[in-house]
């Protein structure tokens, strides 16, 4: 006989991040000035716990799926992206109290490019959903721990920006290095790369592997793009070599 009352799920909860364009006034070819941003949802009045507050999209596992496919249909239900996404578990959270009961929940956290966000419908328990810059998010009184949750979640990520080669996932397979550093400090603001010597520890050579590598075309010369500047810049790629230490030079 069971003497302990099971939950009806265990109960996910997404920080969903992405790389935002702001809108510039300028027809002059230049890179575009880029925010970060999470994907917040307000709750409906009729909600028994915090009625009207901003949080995370999440719910309850179902019986027959594991905590990381309750955590990847959840984001499907909220952006158009596929199987193939950057979903990371970010921990446990509990903190009982009388709004919050006794069952903990997981967090994830996921990096979902700008254009695979869509008209995004909100369930019964939510009025609606928006993208939220993340230095507005993390000065709002969110519902449950979320506010715990978005902190640790911009932690992780901006370590791991300066650490792995997470900046791919905001990337076009082949980009400049202006496009690079730009999505990297976008994550982490305030880091001052050294541009002229940026391309020395990271990329490949024939003695060395490393993080990225120059593009040629069919005809072996250097592949180019001027999308967003009046000269063509070269194009590289990752090589899916990644370092066990800093793949940044910071100074």
């Amino acid at each position: 006989m069971n003497n302990y009352r099971s939950p009806d799920g265990l109960p996910t909860d997404l920080c969903i991040f992405t790389l935002a364009p702001k809108p510039v006034a300028s027809k002059r070819k230049s890179l575009p000035q880029l925010e970060l941003q999470v994907l917040l949802i307000q709750r409906s009045e009729e909600s028994k716990l915090y009625p009207n507050q901003w949080s995370f999209p999440g719910g309850f596992s179902k019986e027959n799926e594991t905590l990381f496919e309750s955590a990847l249909r959840q984001l499907k239900e909220e952006t158009s992206i596929g199987d193939d996404v950057h979903l990371k578990q970010l921990g446990a959270y509990y903190t009982p109290n009388e709004k919050n009961g006794w069952i903990p929940t997981i967090a994830y956290y996921a990096l979902v490019p700008y254009v695979n966000f869509r008209t995004m419908e909100t369930s019964t328990q939510a009025t609606k959903a928006k993208l939220v810059p993340v230095e507005e998010a993390m000065h709002l009184s969110l519902a449950f721990d979320h506010n715990d949750i978005l902190r640790d979640a911009v932690k992780r990520i901006r370590f791991n920006m300066l650490t792995t080669i997470l900046a791919k996932e905001f990337l076009a397979d082949e980009f400049t290095i202006a496009e690079l550093i730009n999505v990297v400090q976008t994550v982490v603001p305030g880091l001052d790369i050294d541009k002229a010597n940026f391309l020395k520890g990271i990329t490949s050579t024939k003695k060395r592997q490393g993080v990225l590598e120059p593009i040629c075309d069919a005809n072996g010369q250097p592949k180019k793009s001027n999308q967003y500047s009046q000269a063509p810049a070269q194009l590289y790629r990752f090589t899916g070599y990644e370092p066990f230490s800093s793949i940044y030079n910071a100074t």
